[in-house]
């Protein structure tokens, strides 16, 4: 019977580990300050070897529960961004593309890294808005 508890507590080291490493990514987020997850893994505690693979701690449930309270939020951001450029198109008009572009690629981007295992369906959705925003920016431009 020591196998199943030696098991349930590394388990649980691991959960707590990752549970810390979200809790400083959120920190740093929102401090804004850049976040380095190979320097953030190693700082709790793991090999140098997962540092590189921080995939491997951001895609546990442990990391994702954590990290969920600031992801969350900055989809809706993202949502309501693209949203609102899209409702007032004539406004953006003037701005330049890449300027849009670059807002929902950063917002992305983030969500991405923090969310991991929604890589791909993240992606595909983020392309198809920036060819709604891109075409209502031509058809304004094409009118102006």
């Amino acid at each position: 019977m020591s196998a199943p508890n030696d098991n349930t507590y590394a388990k649980n080291k691991r959960s707590i580990q990752a549970k810390a490493v979200a809790k400083e990514v959120q920190e740093k987020v929102s401090k804004g300050e850049k976040i380095s997850m190979y320097r953030i893994l190693l700082d709790h505690g793991y090999s140098h070897w997962i540092a590189k693979q921080p995939s491997r701690i951001i895609n546990t449930k442990s990391f994702q529960e954590e990290i969920e309270s600031i992801v969350g939020p900055m989809k809706e951001v993202r949502a309501l961004a693209i949203a609102g450029m899209l409702e007032q198109a004539k406004s953006f008009h003037k701005l330049n593309p890449l300027t849009l572009a670059g807002i929902v690629s950063k917002l992305t981007h983030d969500i991405q890294l923090l969310a991991g295992s929604e890589k791909e369906q993240t992606n595909a959705s983020h392309v198809s808005e920036l060819s709604q925003i891109g075409d209502v920016l031509r058809k304004l431009r094409e009118t102006a």
